[in-house]
């Protein structure tokens, strides 16, 4: 659910990242339904990796999700790491909480299984935005 008070910044990491899809993706849905932010393509170098996770939510980031070459380092750094990421021995979604700590969750795995057609969500996935 929209906060209509907040403004939602989210982005994707990585290095390189500017050839990711992502923000046109987020930011199609973010339109769609009616939220009020914008997802942002973040070139961060692997050894800025820590200090540009902890200045997530001094910056006024909700989070971000993460990609090459960053998935596993970033399980070293943020707070807290779910039961699914530490299985899979990565992260793909990190949370800034309100205090400023960081959580990490991998979802590559349920997008993969969505994608192809393997996912128990119902009605399976919807058309997005096409190039």
């Amino acid at each position: 659910m929209a906060h209509p008070e907040r403004f939602l910044l989210a982005g994707v990491m990585g290095w390189p990242v500017m050839h990711s899809r992502s923000p046109m993706l987020h930011n199609y849905w973010f339109k769609q339904h009616g939220i009020a932010g914008t997802y942002v393509p973040l070139a961060i170098r692997p050894e800025s990796l820590a200090a540009a996770l902890r200045a997530l939510h001094a910056l006024g980031f909700a989070g971000c999700n993460l990609t090459i070459p960053h998935k596993q380092q970033a399980m070293t750094i943020v707070d807290e790491v779910d039961t699914l990421a530490k299985s899979i021995g990565a992260i793909s979604c990190v949370v800034a909480g309100p205090d400023g700590s960081l959580s990490g969750t991998n979802n590559d795995a349920t997008a993969s299984s969505i994608t192809s057609g393997r996912s128990s969500l119902a009605g399976g996935p919807k058309p997005g935005p096409s190039r």
